[in-house]
């Protein structure tokens, strides 16, 4: 029987983004609708961790369990990270999430982990990411 810790809240604090081991800005990352992110293959690791509002909104997700999500949970979870990581208007991201291949619950914290893609400003703009 599969053992899912209850996630007790803790004050929001901001969600941690790391990609390839360093410190990033939720804006820097973009999560794509499922048809568009089959363009970008996945070559950095990126994980993010959060807690209190976030954490109860990941945690509900049906079927998230510990370890490798399965397809459809890793697709939701991806769905439901885009509200959470919409940037401030002007703002233009340089990674683009693709995958979700970690799940971690603990102490009132979510910890995601998948890879990401390295977005390519478009030659014409140099202020836009083609995406």
């Amino acid at each position: 029987m599969l053992r899912i810790p209850v996630l007790i809240p803790l004050a929001n604090s901001a969600p941690l983004l790391r990609i390839d081991g360093v410190r990033r800005a939720l804006g820097e990352v973009a999560v794509l609708t499922a048809k568009r992110r089959d363009a970008f293959p996945g070559t950095l690791r990126w994980t993010i961790e959060f807690s209190g509002g976030p954490a109860l909104l990941m945690a509900r997700i049906s079927g998230i369990g510990l370890g490798s999500p399965s397809g459809g949970v890793a697709i939701r979870l991806l769905d439901a990270l885009r509200p959470l990581l919409l940037r401030a208007q002007g703002a233009h991201p340089h990674f683009v999430l693709c995958t979700v291949d970690r799940v971690h619950l603990d102490s009132g914290r979510v910890h995601l982990a998948g890879t990401c893609a390295p977005l390519m400003s478009s030659a014409t703009d140099v202020f836009s990411p083609t995406v």
